[in-house]
């Protein structure tokens, strides 16, 4: 295990095996991020077994289907938008091409290359059936052991999965991982494969009136490449699972080698249920048959993550940005307002 030597704010919770007990909870949740106010890092919770850093167990998911990832090809910068908010993910975006193609580049050239996949993220949406297969093959196996114990808590999502030829290399100069960001979104994010270096810090008092040009054209979610911030710093390793609030900054370098994370995305069952007293909503929008969503998963996640944003000042903030986007925004073209990858 790599030391966490730089824990110095009390940014971030570090809970230990003999504390979490090999289960999470909703209270366990409650409990270690102190009311959904900092992230929480529990060690060894999910039982990760080896295959799933194996060729063969990604050789399931069919060869010829396609998907997208980013093959590293020089120092320039990658990041989640263009310089005019638009959501271009060119860090994890550039090539098209089959399963079989992708695994070649990681098992068999070890290239640099980064791929997104899977269901829901923020202003990305993954068209190609080859990363939506995968994820959810993870997912299947990853919760098929006893750790998660929120029957009220569904998850969807994503996951990062790449190889790395350095060692924690720095996405402004073209390396495989994610500079400073920001998204409305509670997540599980679940280490699956190789060690990542994971920066964090909450959003500051104001940071809703700031920085207006480091926002994403379609949420309150933001970037900051290159950015020097102060931060606690974790290394997340197979079977480290982290509890990661709405609203929180955070920067992710990836080790020499191979990388596998999901970001496993809330939907809160017994919030939702919640609302359908409130007559004036209309409860079709986030409609699901026993937790299936369908449709509607994307809405359900953000109307959760809002839900947990609000019980917090520094993250409830945030929230005008979001409020701003869908009464302000333009209404001029189907462009303008589309959110997802294009």
């Amino acid at each position: 295990m790599v030391s966490n030597s730089r824990i110095q704010y009390g940014y971030i919770n570090v809970i230990e095996p003999a504390e979490h007990k090999g289960e999470l909870t909703r209270d366990k949740v409650e409990r270690f991020t102190e009311g959904f106010t900092k992230p929480a890092l529990l060690r060894k919770l999910a039982p990760i077994g080896e295959e799933f850093a194996q060729r063969s167990f990604f050789d399931q998911v069919g060869s010829g289907k396609n998907l997208q990832w980013r093959v590293k090809s020089g120092d320039q910068p990658v990041s989640m938008r263009d310089e005019n908010g638009a959501s271009d993910y060119n860090y994890v975006t550039g090539r098209v091409g089959t399963g079989q193609e992708f695994l070649d580049d990681i098992f068999t050239h070890h290239l640099d290359v980064y791929s997104h996949l899977g269901t829901i993220s923020s202003s990305y949406n993954d068209p190609y059936e080859w990363g939506k297969d995968a994820f959810n093959l993870v997912k299947q196996h990853v919760f098929s052991k006893p750790w998660f114990n929120i029957d009220a808590w569904k998850v969807t999502g994503h996951m990062f999965l790449g190889y790395s030829t350095q060692e924690y290399g720095e996405p402004a100069r073209g390396a495989v991982g994610s500079d400073w960001h920001i998204f409305p979104t509670l997540n599980i994010f679940v280490m699956i494969a190789g060690t990542k270096k994971w920066s964090t810090r909450p959003p500051q008092l104001g940071d809703q009136f700031r920085d207006y040009d480091l926002m994403f054209e379609t949420s309150s979610g933001r970037e900051a490449p290159g950015g020097d911030y102060e931060a606690d710093t974790v290394y997340v390793e197979p079977g480290d699972v982290l509890i990661n609030p709405p609203f929180e900054w955070h920067k992710v370098l990836n080790a020499r080698g191979l990388s596998i994370g999901a970001a496993f995305r809330v939907i809160d069952l017994d919030y939702l249920s919640k609302l359908e007293n409130r007559r004036n909503l209309d409860l079709s929008k986030v409609a699901h048959d026993n937790g299936s969503f369908a449709e509607t998963e994307e809405l359900a996640h953000f109307l959760t993550s809002l839900n947990y944003a609000s019980r917090h000042i520094n993250r409830a903030q945030m929230l005008l940005n979001d409020i701003e986007y869908a009464y302000l925004r333009k209404r001029g073209s189907s462009g303008s307002v589309k959110i997802g990858h294009r």
